[in-house]
């Protein structure tokens, strides 16, 4: 397998599942800041120019994190990725992953592509501005959601907990200080980043969660 990614994007999520999982891949580097995502060569096999993207065993290409990290955690079921099926910490991990993509990453876009939203310079400018607020709201809730818990979805490790580390990554990023406003979710944090196969992921990318 390839896994097309760009260091400290979503795909980041991804990249960690695949090496909690043991798996046998490629790390490819497309680096969004130098717009390497939209060189024609990406361009062939990924026409929207957007990590991450997955190909497969079977020469099939998948796109979309949550998708991605569902995929590598059901092909991988000894990687302990995903609760027991059915159960009510399965349901928080779907919860989280569809609240981390339709609200916490939109958030992001409309700071970082605010372009996306209108053609109107004004109003892009007032999207960017509102965003940063959105997200110290947003990291709130996630504040709220940790307190008391080792995990983001219940007793168990899971790609919650993966795709969750993005967000706490861009908090720094940004200046809005997860590592030094929330607590529950900096404790967290410290204790997803001391896994192996995250350390050896970050240590891949060249990246720090811290800033």
């Amino acid at each position: 397998m390839k896994l097309y990614h760009s260091p400290g994007s979503c795909s980041l999520a991804c990249h960690i599942a695949l090496e909690e999982a043991a798996a046998e891949f490629e790390p490819v580097t497309i680096r969004l800041p130098a717009a390497e995502n939209f060189e024609p060569e990406y361009l062939k096999i990924q026409p929207t120019g957007f990590v991450p993207l997955l190909e497969m065993t079977n020469g099939e290409h998948l796109t979309e994190a949550v998708a991605i990290l569902l995929h590598v955690a059901r092909a991988y079921p000894d990687a302990g990725l995903l609760p027991e099926a059915g159960s009510g910490e399965e349901a928080r991990v779907f919860e989280w992953l569809a609240w981390l993509t339709n609200t916490m990453h939109i958030a992001y876009a409309c700071l970082w592509r605010p372009e996306r939203f209108s053609a109107d310079p004004a109003a892009r400018r007032a999207i960017a501005d509102e965003a940063t607020a959105r997200i110290k709201q947003l990291n709130w809730i996630v504040e709220r959601r940790l307190a008391g818990r080792d995990f983001a979805a219940g007793t168990a490790y899971s790609v919650a907990d993966l795709f969750l580390l993005v967000f706490f990554r861009w908090a720094n990023r940004i200046g809005v200080a997860a590592s030094r406003e929330h607590p529950a979710w900096t404790a967290w944090a410290r204790r997803i980043e001391d896994r192996p196969a995250v350390s050896r992921v970050l240590h891949r990318e060249g990246i720090s969660l811290w800033k």
